[in-house]
């Protein structure tokens, strides 16, 4: 059973550890601990996008994408979706912003699109390759973006005491791990 939303002081109010890191490291961190974790016997890693942009400020449009594309595969049957990787070092204030409003927008329009169900895997807490707590959250139900509370997002937090790492559960359209 999940521990009741006032029962992480951790991710809530400690001051962001130290992680070692540079800001611009920490996310590539966090999408490498989030590629490991999904086993190679079922999952096929379709696309993994690098958010590259010049100094003028160019960039691909495919920066506009979620961060990864995986088919689960079962026997000969793909089943696609894609991943965004989101890491914060806490929730001050039990809230957190994954995103901005215009990524959730260019997630569900990507998603139109593809036709792939869109997953954002926000780690908090610990570290990007050890985060603390860990929410698998469906685009659609990703409001806007900005300041999701603690309670809104407990539906998605994911035990951290799974080792076989992430499952697609085809039947419901849902990621866990």
């Amino acid at each position: 059973m999940r521990s009741p939303v006032t029962a992480e002081p951790l991710a809530k109010e400690a001051p962001a550890p130290s992680t070692g890191l540079s800001e611009e490291e920490k996310g590539p961190a966090f999408e490498e601990w989030v590629a490991d974790r999904f086993p190679k016997v079922s999952f096929e890693r379709k696309h993994w996008r690098s958010d590259k942009i010049t100094a003028a400020g160019r960039y691909a449009e495919s920066n506009k994408d979620p961060d990864m594309e995986v088919d689960l595969v079962l026997g000969r049957t793909h089943y696609p979706f894609a991943v965004e990787c989101k890491w914060r070092a806490r929730m001050p204030d039990g809230e957190v912003q994954f995103a901005e409003p215009y990524q959730i927008e260019n997630y569900r329009a990507y998603m139109q699109r593809t036709k792939r169900p869109v997953f954002i895997v926000l780690g908090v807490g610990g570290s990007p390759s050890a985060p603390s707590f860990l929410y698998c959250i469906p685009v659609q139900n990703a409001g806007n973006g900005t300041k999701s509370s603690m309670e809104l997002l407990t539906h998605y937090r994911q035990s951290m005491s799974r080792k076989a790492g992430f499952y697609f559960d085809v039947m419901h359209g849902t990621l866990k791990y």
